[in-house]
């Protein structure tokens, strides 16, 4: 069984797709999907609305990709609430390098 589906939709802007649990074991999977998509547009969505669970190792990763930016702007997460209440509890709410946004759970930058 897969726990992660990763799925990449080109177009204006163009959309990463996340299904599934992004955690420890998922992490490298995870990493490569961020930096696949990036590498191919920086204007990329992450839309996360399929993500079941995602536990420290998962938010690492969407921390390191937002970081990777280099002055492109933040990491664009959309559907993402699992994603700013990890990052509301770690006490990382207010970072500039990530934009969320969708259900319920929207953070502008």
């Amino acid at each position: 069984m897969e726990l992660l589906k990763t799925e990449f939709v080109p177009g204006d802007p163009p959309v990463l797709l996340l299904q599934g649990e992004a955690d420890f074991s998922t992490t490298d999977q995870l990493r490569a999907a961020l930096d696949h998509a990036l590498s191919v547009d920086s204007t990329v969505v992450v839309d996360m609305a399929g993500i079941t669970f995602i536990d420290a190792a998962g938010l690492r990763a969407v921390l390191q990709a937002a970081a990777s930016r280099n002055g492109l702007g933040p990491l664009r997460l959309v559907n993402a609430p699992r994603v700013a209440r990890l990052l509301e509890i770690v006490g990382l709410s207010d970072l500039p390098s990530i934009e969320i946004r969708g259900t319920g759970e929207t953070r502008d930058r």
